[in-house]
């Protein structure tokens, strides 16, 4: 499943979300820097959508978000995989049938869809 995000839109998101969760301006900043350091090198790529899955599994953990930061630099595949699809990681898509993939594909879109929404 891939969580197509325009950027402006992923860009609010994240805004929304740091300031949700870190009320206080200097962690906030603080985070920014942290989840700055996934795309600054050319071949990170999908930055914003990494850095929401980061912040979607965090949550206000700042240790648990350099955690991510440092899984994403090594196969950000991993952590969109982790955010964006949790159902389907968990009944592994080689064994599934098709209605079970079906049914975890359709939750795992309407739970990250709540989140963005909240």
């Amino acid at each position: 499943m891939n969580m197509t995000i325009l950027p402006d839109r992923a860009k609010a998101v994240i805004e929304a979300k740091l300031c949700g969760l870190f009320p206080d301006e200097a962690l906030r900043e603080r985070v920014e820097g942290l989840l700055a350091r996934y795309g600054s090198e050319s071949w990170e790529r999908e930055s914003l959508r990494v850095r929401l899955a980061i912040l979607k599994l965090a949550g206000s953990d700042v240790d648990k978000i350099e955690h991510l930061v440092q899984a994403s630099k090594a196969d950000y595949r991993d952590v969109l995989a982790w955010a964006e699809c949790p159902n389907a990681m968990k009944i592994g898509l080689c064994d599934a049938s098709k209605a079970e993939k079906e049914r975890a594909d359709r939750l795992d879109a309407e739970q990250y869809q709540r989140w963005l929404d909240e």
